[in-house]
């Protein structure tokens, strides 16, 4: 369940991302809605190797700030992101206990470490956009 879209060799399209997204497609894309119209950031697609996000990706971006991936799996998506320290503190604070429990159990790097919410309802949808306003600001 969850798999994610990983085979190296094989460049999806943008419709193919979407298509396996598959039931959360409608949540996909109101996130890429947010991203273009709130951080006014760009998305670009791309592989990662990195043992804990390996997989067909959307990386975005606005000019040099990287704000993380989001990673294609089969019927949901994976947003994975960068926080301080001080971020994940606070956006403990202002989310429901789904994403508190993913930010509590982050990838430790110094000041702080990366972030893994899989968005399978809307609930975890508007906990991901509070989470990318802490992330921006």
């Amino acid at each position: 369940m969850y798999e994610r879209l990983a085979d190296k060799t094989i460049i999806p399209s943008m419709d193919e991302f979407i298509s396996y997204i598959g039931t959360c497609k409608e949540l996909f894309e109101k996130l890429q809605f947010f991203i273009a119209n709130e951080l006014n950031a760009e998305m670009k697609l791309g592989f990662s190797s990195d043992k804990n996000a390996r997989g067909w990706g959307i990386g975005f971006k606005n000019k040099s700030k990287f704000f993380g991936t989001v990673l294609a799996e089969n019927d949901a998506f994976t947003v994975l992101m960068r926080l301080t320290d001080e971020q994940i503190k606070k956006a403990c604070a202002e989310v429901l206990p789904y994403a508190q429990a993913c930010l509590e159990n982050y990838h430790k790097t110094s000041n702080g470490g990366w972030v893994q919410i899989r968005v399978l309802n809307m609930e975890h949808l508007e906990d991901i956009k509070k989470i990318l306003k802490i992330r921006n600001s």
